[in-house]
């Protein structure tokens, strides 16, 4: 510092150390402030640690329940196809036997035609050797009328 003199050193060295007397002050306070924030934060910080920590452990559950929900509709999705495929190949079965029924169906009818006719046919030829037995039997009959 300068020798204090008469002329205003004095006020000089005053002001001087004042300043840097409100400055250290300043200096103080926001470090004290910037610790005080910083602690708090440290503090919201840990307690949102603490909070993660929670939410994991309530989290590892929750994804076992789900994989295990996971895995039981890919089950009863695989049943459903199942399901799907069977239902299907019981349609084609039923329609196969109803296609088989009816041309079963089909073939009787064809059959009994044909016998019919078969019938038929007979019962002309029979009809024609019953004429063929009456003209002979006319025949027979005007010859022996002579």
């Amino acid at each position: 510092m300068n020798v204090r003199r008469k002329n205003g050193t004095v006020v000089r060295d005053v002001m001087l150390v004042g300043t840097l007397g409100t400055v250290f002050v300043v200096m103080c306070s926001l470090f004290l402030i910037r610790n005080s924030r910083l602690s708090n934060l440290q503090a919201t910080v840990s307690t949102g640690m603490a909070e993660l920590e929670a939410i994991k452990g309530q989290i590892s559950p929750l994804q076992k329940e789900l994989k295990a929900i996971l895995s039981e509709k890919n089950w009863l999705l695989r049943q459903e196809k199942r399901l799907e495929k069977e239902m299907r190949d019981s349609a084609a079965q039923a329609k196969a036997r109803e296609e088989k029924k009816r041309m079963e169906q089909e073939i009787l009818a064809e059959a009994r035609k044909l016998e019919m006719d078969h019938m038929f046919e007979k019962g002309e030829e029979k009809n024609e050797e019953d004429e063929d037995n009456a003209h002979e039997y006319d025949e027979d009959e005007e010859e022996s009328d002579y």
